[in-house]
């Protein structure tokens, strides 16, 4: 479980948001090493448009491996504080993060096994759990905005 480095930990590194703030703006991007890669492999997460699920307004990022090879379609969508992202084995909505979080807080996604999305890049058809705890929160000021990250 240490070597899987699942696409919502990476997203949550560097989506910086506020609740007055857009969260992914269509054009976002985010670059990042392929998790349990040796080579240079590297993972692009891009905001590429908006949708409705289930009366969800979400935004649809798209998981490309060298930014060429599709991976997956994930949906997110906010709510206030809270991140949420849609799993499409389950076919629901599960809290993915609440910038109101403090340190040392936990943020529990899956309780319980489940089956991932591809953008997990996971080998397992199931997981036992998902949950991590906030190691550090901060703010930091990109063009001349105070973000909180």
């Amino acid at each position: 479980m240490k070597k899987l480095i699942i696409l919502f930990s990476i997203v949550l590194s560097c989506a910086s948001v506020m609740s007055q703030q857009e969260w992914a703006p269509t054009g976002s991007r985010w670059y990042y090493n392929k998790p349990s890669s040796s080579d240079n492999t590297y993972v692009l997460i891009e905001s590429v448009r908006d949708s409705v699920i289930q009366g969800k307004d979400v935004r649809i990022l798209e998981v490309k491996l060298n930014g060429i090879n599709l991976v997956s379609l994930e949906y997110v969508y906010q709510e206030e504080e809270s991140l949420f992202y849609y799993n499409k084995n389950d076919e629901e909505f599960h809290l993915l993060y609440n910038f109101a979080a403090n340190k040392d807080d936990v943020v529990v996604v899956y309780e319980n096994e489940f089956q991932p999305t591809k953008a997990f890049f996971s080998s397992n058809n199931t997981l036992p759990s998902f949950k991590y705890k906030i190691t550090d929160v901060d703010d930091v000021v990109i063009n001349e905005k105070t973000i909180k990250r």
